[in-house]
């Protein structure tokens, strides 16, 4: 039997399946530069409807505000870097007052205006040019009473948008915008808020920072509330609270980092004098008071009024060297109630101090006395036995003491009972004078651990941090080393 003649399809056959092939592929790449165009597209349609196009690199140089029957009548002027990119603009209010100025918010403002979008374009072909643009709140008496312009320093003459009436329809009205290369040849209906943004009170515009110190140039607190006076002391780069007694240096500067960058919430008054009874805030009034020490300044002292008024909570700020007032957020008060103990150090023992010791009394369950000097970078033992003393190991104890943290001060009570002594310790630095000085106790049964300081104060060690304390002369002995594991051998 002779084998089959191989089938071929036929020409016609192999030609549309080809065709088909390109066809899928010019499909695919139409789709995919569609895609590709759709954002670049989309946002040459916002561009579009934008009440004006600005390039970010342009620089503001004032702004002003008009809106009397809402008593706002502002001027502000841009001091340095006020490019709409830029993020450390400096401005300042002229009008109503002179005051530094909320960047942030004079930033903002201007760039949602310029980005503002315009739902539709009404003509104001034919006709009377000041009759059409009265049918929609925007005749020349009118807008001379509401208007927001904004000058670049790069153009002759300002963007002016002129507020008329609330549109017919949506949350939208009318307004009329002039300035350069701008045809003024329509109403432009735009988002309501752009009546909001202009008539701001001037409290909005003043910047909210109540201090202009940085974190580095403070040198001193002293803080009186309910719970007593606070004072805090810089040395160096450490602080320190009343009595030389060391305090947690990180906790003290998160403290005054917040009052760096403290705001206020709004200016109640720029006449603390004449508006503070008015306000409620009399001398008998309860208050928390900061005294600031800034390095080469005169002290701040800032009060803080927290009350009830009218049933509603109030929360008062005054600056001794400032006239006004302001109001702050609640959550401010958190600030001004603290204790001494947020700021206390609650290591045994600070890097630092572990530097400067260089003689160590210690004794254990009050019986066997040691002491230990420091001698030419050596520790000694110059008084008590110790077999095989290691005097690198005294050098790890006083890493354990800086370890060892405080949980909770209790305060000048007694030791708990059942708690026995573990050991004394008294820390002399190179210059003689005593560093630190606590004996410790532990109920071992329950795992609690305590310091007795000397000044009397007992506190509470956290919990794995207090056992790390050396309690026996076997601390300071040199530790056999470890034998090496012997290999197993496989028969």
């Amino acid at each position: 039997m002779s084998p089959e003649p191989t089938r071929q399809r036929p020409k016609s056959s192999a030609t549309n399946l080809i065709l088909a092939a390109l066809l899928f592929l010019v499909c695919g790449f139409a789709y995919w530069l569609e895609i590709r165009k759709k954002p670049a597209s989309h946002h040459e349609e916002d561009l579009k409807k934008r009440l004006v196009v600005i390039d970010d690199n342009v620089e503001a140089e004032w702004l002003k505000l008009h809106a009397p029957d809402k008593n706002v009548d502002v001027e502000l002027k841009c001091v340095s870097h006020c490019r709409l990119s830029e993020a450390n603009a400096e401005w300042v209010l002229t009008s109503p007052l002179s005051f530094k100025a909320d960047a942030s918010n004079v930033g903002t403002f201007i760039s949602g205006v310029m980005a503002m979008t315009v739902h539709e374009s009404l003509p104001l072909d034919g006709g009377d040019l000041e009759n059409k643009l009265k049918e929609f709140g925007l005749d020349k008496p009118m807008r001379e009473k509401h208007f927001a312009s904004i000058k670049f320093k790069k153009d002759a003459e300002p963007y002016t948008v002129y507020l008329g009436d609330n549109a017919a329809v949506g949350e939208n009205m009318y307004v009329y915008f002039t300035g350069p290369g701008v045809k003024s040849d329509a109403v432009r209906i735009v988002p309501s808020y752009a009546r909001t943004n202009v008539e701001r009170s001037v409290s909005y515009w003043r910047s909210k920072k109540l201090f202009d110190f940085a974190t580095s140039e403070v040198e001193g607190l002293t803080l009186k509330n309910p719970r007593g006076t606070i004072s805090l002391a810089k040395e160096g780069s450490n602080w320190h609270l009343a009595g030389g007694q060391p305090a947690d240096n990180e906790a003290v500067d998160t403290y005054v980092t917040g009052l760096v960058f403290l705001n206020a919430y709004e200016y109640e008054s720029d006449n603390k004098a004449k508006d503070a009874a008015k306000l409620g805030i009399k001398p008998s009034t309860p208050h928390y008071t900061l005294d600031i020490k800034v390095a080469k300044r005169s002290p701040i002292r800032f009060e803080v009024y927290d009350f009830v008024k009218d049933g509603q909570p109030k929360v008062y700020g005054v600056l001794s060297d400032k006239s006004y007032i302001v109001s702050l957020e609640r959550t401010a008060v958190e600030r001004f109630t603290k204790k001494a103990e947020s700021f206390r150090f609650h290591n045994l023992l600070s890097a630092a101090e572990k530097e400067q010791i260089g003689a160590i009394k210690v004794s254990f369950a009050g019986k066997d006395k040691y002491e230990l000097k420091l001698d030419g970078g050596t520790w000694k033992l110059v008084s008590g036995k110790i077999e095989s003393f290691d005097a690198a190991s005294v050098d790890q104890a006083l890493t354990k003491l800086g370890s060892a943290r405080v949980a909770e001060f209790l305060g000048n009570r007694p030791v708990p009972a059942a708690t026995p002594l573990l050991s004394s310790w008294k820390l002399v630095g190179k210059d003689g004078q005593a560093v630190r000085e606590f004996s410790a106790y532990a109920n071992l049964g329950q795992g609690d651990y305590y310091v007795k300081l000397s000044n009397g104060e007992l506190a509470k060690m956290e919990r794995g941090s207090g056992s790390a304390i050396p309690t026996k002369a076997g601390d300071f002995q040199a530790q056999a080393p470890v034998p090496a594991a012997t290999p197993t051998t496989q028969k």
